[in-house]
């Protein structure tokens, strides 16, 4: 393909959209900036693949819940167990079989605030999976699910220092 310009976007940011036309592809970017008024350039080069578009899981705003209170919206606890609803989690149904926990199940990783968390059991509309225990707490914070190279759009976590009790 011809070389392509980035279009500034403000604040430091430059975009391009490219549809190369092949659904799977091995490509390399070449970048190359200079800044006139120091008088600095770079050039970096990153190689890599271009895969076939796939639907990303998905989430509603209440799918991440405590496993011990079901409540959408309910507070979660670093090292408890929540469970995640949606569509498209996983390709299959699959659980845990060795100790430690697998951070990944199938082709499937949930992150909270960036980080893999162990994972139970995964299928396409359920994931059971533990709140890391060093987890910020008396804060929002984000999960989402990656398939495959598809990420979910992030859903926000309210995450106490301990689960409350709900009781009947």
């Amino acid at each position: 393909d011809p070389p392509l310009t980035l279009d500034p976007s403000g604040m430091g940011r430059f975009e391009i959209s490219w549809n190369s036309g092949h659904p799977s592809s091995q490509l390399t970017i070449t970048l190359m900036a200079v800044d006139p008024v120091s008088k600095l350039s770079g050039t970096e080069q990153v190689t890599g693949g271009a895969q076939a578009e796939q639907d990303p899981p998905l989430l509603d705003a209440g799918a991440v819940v405590s496993s011990a209170t079901a409540g959408s919206f309910s507070p979660v606890a670093p090292g408890g167990l929540i469970t995640i609803y949606g569509s498209r989690l996983a390709d299959a149904a699959a659980a845990f079989s060795t100790a430690p926990l697998p951070l990944q199940l199938g082709n499937t990783q949930v992150l909270m605030a960036g980080q893999p968390i162990p994972l139970l059991y995964v299928s396409p509309s359920q994931i059971n999976a533990f709140v890391p225990a060093g987890i910020g707490v008396n804060a929002t914070q984000q999960v989402l699910v990656q398939r495959g190279s598809t990420y979910s759009v992030p859903v926000p976590v309210d995450v106490a220092p301990a689960q409350p009790d709900r009781k009947s």
